[in-house]
């Protein structure tokens, strides 16, 4: 069964999300931009007008915006740092 490992705000415990988790999770990407534009942060992607440019991310888009990682099999093992290993990460 695919899953997203995302460990960013809004993540849950185990850090795996089944891929509507992940897209739901980040429908908030707008408040925590601004907060993280209030604690002095300048984010920006692509050619995109952020925040406003959210919505039209692809799900490949956020992986790469979040550093979120998309796995296609189970995880195999959990390691110190949190991360779960599986032989087919894409």
């Amino acid at each position: 069964m695919p899953y997203i490992h995302y460990s960013g705000i809004g993540c849950n415990d185990s850090q795996k999300h089944t891929i509507d988790e992940f897209l739901n999770i980040m429908t908030h990407a707008p408040g925590h931009y601004y907060e993280m534009k209030s604690l002095g942060f300048y984010m920006e992607y692509k050619n995109y007008d952020l925040p406003a440019d959210f919505d039209k991310f692809t799900l490949e888009e956020w992986l790469d915006y979040t550093g979120a990682v998309y796995y296609e099999g189970e995880p195999v093992s959990v390691g110190r740092n949190g991360v779960s290993a599986t032989a087919n990460k894409t």
